[in-house]
């Protein structure tokens, strides 16, 4: 769910701009079940996951398993999620934190959510009390909409050199599923990367004055976590003037 920050540099009027790619599809793990045999097996942790030693022999047919060891419960939590500058949906992710006082190696992972059981691929080991986002999954369901409303140059006059340019963007969420979600809305206000660049007059929808002034001495990201019943619409914005050189233009880079 991370989203990465933007930088504005100058250029000779020519603006170039960069973009990432969404965030992948979670895969899913084939079913591939084997009989249960009658063995003996000893379980012993090691640094990396987990051994076992087999005291018998053991006949597998092919394209079949044997498990070795009954399923455990960990802790799961899940959260949807939207990135406005990346795509026009929603995400749904899914986190699964290692409770268990061994570490988990990587394996199939089965989900049971409101009756409903989903299989995960767990890539790769977890040691004890640490945790594993899997990857997000599209909510279709979940429609978001990022459109720049005002876009207004003030040019060099008289008593200054520079160019103000101001922007303004608004964010329209919407929940087309038929139940109440909390939803993680991540978007972003670009940081200059010379001091020739100044990024001002900035406003945020529900952040204070001290929010906006951390905000803007972190990372530029911004992080809203608001509700929303079935079928409501929420709308949310974000202000800034970019003040640079004349004879200059900008363009915006992720990093």
């Amino acid at each position: 769910m991370n989203l990465p920050r933007l930088r504005v540099y100058l250029q000779q009027n020519r603006p170039i701009y960069k973009a990432a790619s969404a965030p992948s599809r979670a895969m899913a793990l084939p079913e591939a079940y084997a009989e249960k045999s009658d063995i003996a097996v000893q379980e012993t942790t090691a640094s990396q996951g987990v051994v076992w030693f087999i005291s018998n022999m053991v006949i597998l047919r092919q394209n079949t398993s044997i498990p070795l060891w009954e399923p455990k419960k960990v802790a799961i939590f899940s959260s949807y999620f939207v990135l406005p500058p990346k795509s026009t949906w929603g995400w749904y992710r899914i986190t699964l934190s290692n409770t268990l006082p061994l570490t988990l190696i990587p394996g199939e992972v089965v989900v049971l959510n409101q009756g409903k059981t989903s299989p995960l691929f767990l890539p790769q080991t977890i040691i004890p009390s640490a945790s594993f986002s899997f990857p997000g999954v599209e909510v279709r369901n979940i429609e978001v909409k990022r459109e720049l409303v005002k876009d207004y140059k003030d040019m060099p006059g008289i008593l200054r050199s520079t160019i103000l340019h101001e922007k303004l963007w608004k964010i329209t969420l919407r929940n087309n599923l038929n139940k109440a979600i909390r939803l993680t809305v991540l978007d972003r206000i670009p940081l200059p990367s010379e001091e020739r660049i100044v990024i001002k007059n900035i406003t945020i929808s529900e952040k204070s004055p001290q929010e906006i002034r951390s905000i803007q001495t972190n990372d530029g990201i911004i992080t809203w976590n608001i509700e929303l019943r079935a079928g409501e619409e929420k709308s949310l914005s974000i202000g800034y003037t970019l003040e640079y050189p004349k004879d200059t233009d900008y363009y915006e880079q992720e990093e």
